[in-house]
Parts: C-alpha cells; structure tokens; sequence
C-alpha cells in the first residue's frame, strides 16, 4: 500500500484577516452595548429588592455608562439622598431626618429639630443582589457579544 500525501488548502485566509483589522473599533463598540444591557439587568433586577412603601427609592434607581474604549465602567445607583443609608444600613445616632419645625395648633412654629437613628439600622443591600444574583447573566451577555463580533467578522459583516 502506498502512502497518499494530502492537503488541505485554506481559501480566503487573507480577507478573512483583513475583515479582523475593523475588531479593535467592533470589540470597544459591542463592549459599551454589553455594559448598558449589564447595568439594566442589574438596575431592573436590583429594585426587586427594595422594600416598596412610596416607590420613590425604585423610581429613582438609574443606570449608566462612562468611559470610553477598553476602560468603561457601569454604574447602577440612585439619587435619593437616603439610598446609601438604605444600602448600608445606619450606625446608631446617626442624623436621619432634619426638620426647622412644623406649624403648631395655635399657629406657632416648633423649635427646629434633628431626628436620629434610635439604634443601630441593618442595611438592606438591594443593590447588592441585584449584581451579585445576575453575575452568570452578565458574564453570558458580555461572552454573547464577543461570539457575535468573531461571527461578524469572519464572515465580513
């Protein structure tokens, strides 16, 4: 028996490589679109969490993206002053509520007051879970994103 010689010969190779010089700008621009769905996952899932008595601490929970190219960083947060105290929970005696009085009976006005935390507050870390539960969810998104570009790219998309 005589030994048979084969090959295998890779067509396109060179168009292939040319389509992959556009990766740097795909990769930078699926990354930001992977970092804005990651921090909605996190910002819907996040306000599950919150205890909801006015629905306020929920509306206010805002998502962002900052940065630009390989240095972007997500941002989930809230603009409600007590969120962080919410979050973290309050040391006992800390200021919680000020007030410069309120109107009285007979039309006079109460001295001003400071209310403070009475004993030591446990945090409730809505933020916290919102991440910490979806971290397979983000990985995935961001994995997605990437097959996504490869895909695109060997095929000159």
């Amino acid at each position: 028996m005589a030994n048979e010689d084969y090959s295998i010969t890779f067509k396109g190779v060179d168009e292939i490589l040319a389509n992959f010089s556009v990766a740097p700008e795909r990769i930078e621009i699926a990354n930001l679109e992977a970092m804005k769905k990651s921090t909605l996952i996190v910002q819907a899932s996040s306000m599950a969490y919150v205890h909801r008595v006015t629905g306020q601490l929920q509306g206010s929970t805002t998502s962002s993206v900052v940065g630009s190219g390989r240095d972007i960083t997500g941002i989930v947060g809230s603009n409600k002053v007590y969120a962080r105290a919410y979050q973290e929970g309050l040391p006992s005696g800390y200021p919680i509520n000020f007030s410069k009085g309120r109107r009285l009976p007979n039309g006079n006005q109460s001295k001003p007051y400071i209310a403070r935390a009475s004993g030591k507050r446990k945090g409730l870390p809505y933020l916290k879970e919102g991440l910490q539960n979806n971290v397979e969810v983000i990985v995935n998104v961001f994995v997605e994103a990437s097959h996504k570009i490869v895909r695109e790219l060997a095929h000159g998309r």
